[in-house]
Order: C-alpha cells, then structure tokens, then sequence
C-alpha cells in the first residue's frame, strides 16, 4: 500500500493505493475517531478525509486481502489550523461598475485568512499566501507599486493574515486560484474567486499614488524643487496629466504613452500652503485626479549667527613696494578698505583678504569697514 507513511490534515482529503495480493480488500483503522474508513475497499485506491485535532495524532490504516495478506500505511494526522475562513474582497467595493462582486480588473481586493487550533486563534503565525492561477498579484508595499506573486503575513491577535491583492488592468474575465499556507504546521486551504473584465467608466482608470504629502521643516517655508512619481493604470493609453494648480505644482510629462507609465510632479511655493490638483485623462475621456499637498513646516526659523568684524592683525611691517596680507573675519559681508595715506601705503580687499603694499617709507593707518558699518584700524609702518 502507498504511500506507507503519509501527513493528513483535516480538509484535505489522502489518497491510498493498494496492489498486489488477491482481491477484495479489507480496511480497517487504529483510530476512527480520527480517521474513519469503510470496512470493505472497492477497488484499489482508498480515500479519506481526517477529523480536526489539537495535537499530532499517528493512525495505522491496515488493509487486507481475502487471503489475511496485510499491508499498513501510518498516517500523520496534524492539526489543520487554517479554517474555512479565506475570503478575498473587492476594495474597494465596486458595485454598479459591472463586474461587483467579482474583482474588477485593475482594481484590489482584500485577502483574510484566519489560522486557530480548534477553538484558540494563532498569533504571530507566518501565513504563506500564493498565486496559484490567474492574472493578479500581491501588492507588497504600502504605496501599492510593487507586486509579487508569493507573499507572507504574521497573524495578529485574534489569529487573522491580511494581504492585498491587484488583478492586472485589462486582465479577462476568469476565475482565479488563490493558496494558502502555515508556515509552521504546512496545512494549505485554496480558494477559487472571480476576475471580472472591466472597460467602461472610470473604475478601471488609477493613479498611485493618488495623493502625497511634502511637508517643509520651518513655519511659514514650503518646498520647491521636491519630486514625487506617480504610475498611471487601466484605461485606454495614452493619457494626457494636466496640474491646474499653477504656483503649487508641475508635471512631466504631459502625455503618458503607456499602460503603467508615470509622470513626475515638482513642487513650487508661489502658494504656501498649497494642494495641486493632478487631472489624468485617458483616450477614451475617462479623468482621475491624483493630489500633491505642499505643506509648511513647524519649527521655528532659527536667528540668523552673526559674528563681529575682525581682523587677524592690528600692526603691519611692509617694505616699500612689497605687500602683507591680513585675514578679515565677521558676518557682514562685504568689507570695503581705504588707506588714510596712499603715498605710504595703498590697500585693497577681496573677499576675505586684504592686501596692503608699501609705497614709501613711513607710517600710516588702514581702516576696514564691513556692510553694517564696523570698523577696525590697522597701524601699517613701510621700511625703505
């Protein structure tokens, strides 16, 4: 008899092959409150479908010929966790577009599954969930733009996984197969549902994101210049985006050619606050509106640090015809420099240096002056 040992779970029905010996078979079970089986076997295969249990549960099923041969096959009969509870759910729920209660392509649903052993929900229990048939996927980050095909969720308290799911935009009419999997225990329940093809109005025309947030640091300030992309779905391509807010947003480009193509929206600050409204139009006519919110910050702006004037010298030696340089410090920029005697000595300034050159010798001063009107005086003494 195959297989000689083989895992059970309730829901899941096992299948046994008997060959060999001399017809008709006799069956029975260590334990037929766990597995129940007919006395006399029809042919050669025997089929059975475990009771739930709380715990790993070992059932012998010994099988025998009309000759007393016998065979046993030991059978693993493992808590099924995963009740018939896996439901996927349009949403958001569109009825009256035509394809309600199916999931209309290019739109979501919601996927639950709830895991308990009898009576006690799993917490904190990894739940694999695949495609096992069809034209959708899962969605895998909060912004819904990426899309696998395998996905895993950890139970919350009361023993429920939640995903989404998002079938293909233009997917046809069909039916869907959707598995699930305890990662731990291995039960598997799969549920059948319905894609529905979906061509008119606008539930098959999306935008995503369809709104964002850019908020600044400082009050009263907003941004200029951030960037956010948003993709285009459904519909018929190509789609003309049009921002008609002026001062708040721009978008490029303004034609999207394909299906899942994006444009990008960039701040400005003409309004501040402000919110741009993104309209999105297909081929067809069908217009969505996708938001971008440019909004201020909340801390206070800082005083600006000022720094009084400096000089890093307040003598000078120059020979006649030679220069020295001094370095001038200090937050009012620009700083202006005048000689009190040019026929001893001149001096210029650039940036934050100045250049004093000896013309003949003798002594004289040199004043720097910065934009808020400090001053700081330089003695210069030029050698022959």
């Amino acid at each position: 008899m195959s297989p000689a040992d083989a895992v059970a779970y309730n829901g899941s029905p096992v299948t046994l092959y008997i060959s060999g010996g001399t017809i008709p078979y006799t069956a029975t079970s260590s334990n037929s409150a766990v597995i129940n089986v007919p006395n006399s076997v029809g042919g050669t295969t025997m089929v059975f479908d475990a009771s739930n249990v709380a715990e790993d549960t070992l059932v012998n099923l010994d099988v025998r010929d009309s000759k007393g041969e016998m065979a046993t096959s030991t059978i693993t009969v493992k808590p099924s966790v995963i009740s018939n509870t896996l439901t996927v759910t349009p949403d958001p729920a569109a009825p009256g577009v035509g394809c309600d209660p199916a999931v209309c392509s290019g739109l979501t649903a919601l996927v639950t599954v709830q895991l308990k052993n009898m009576a006690t929900p799993l917490v904190n229990r990894n739940v694999r969930f695949d495609v096992v048939q069809g034209d959708y996927q899962f969605i895998t980050n909060s912004s819904a733009t990426t899309f696998a095909d395998t996905i895993t969720a950890t139970t919350d308290q009361n023993g429920y996984a939640h995903v989404r799911l998002k079938a293909n935009v233009n997917a046809p009419t069909q039916y869907a197969i959707l598995k699930v999997t305890d990662e731990i225990g291995g039960s598997v329940l799969q549920t059948t549902f319905t894609i529905a093809q979906y061509t008119d109005g606008v539930g098959i025309l999306s935008v995503v994101p369809e709104t964002h947030t850019i908020t600044a640091y400082y009050e009263n300030t907003c941004s200029f210049g951030a960037r956010v992309d948003y993709l285009i779905y459904g519909g018929t391509p190509p789609y003309t985006v049009q921002s008609t807010s002026t001062g708040v947003a721009t978008v490029s480009p303004s034609t999207v050619l394909t299906n899942g193509g994006g444009f990008t929206a960039t701040t400005q600050n003409a309004f501040c606050p402000g919110t741009a409204i993104i309209a999105i139009r297909d081929a067809t006519g069908r217009v969505i509106e996708a938001t971008l919110e440019n909004k201020a910050g909340g801390e206070t702006v800082p005083e600006p640090v000022t720094v009084d004037l400096f000089v890093t010298s307040t003598a000078v030696t120059v020979a006649a015809g030679s220069t020295r340089t001094v370095t001038i410090g200090g937050s009012a920029t620009p700083y202006y420099v005048s000689s009190n005697d040019l026929s001893i000595a001149t001096a210029s300034v650039a940036g934050a240096t100045l250049t004093i050159t000896g013309v003949a010798a003798g002594s004289t001063t040199v004043t720097v002056t910065d934009s808020k009107g400090a001053a700081k005086t330089i003695n210069v003494t030029v050698t022959p």
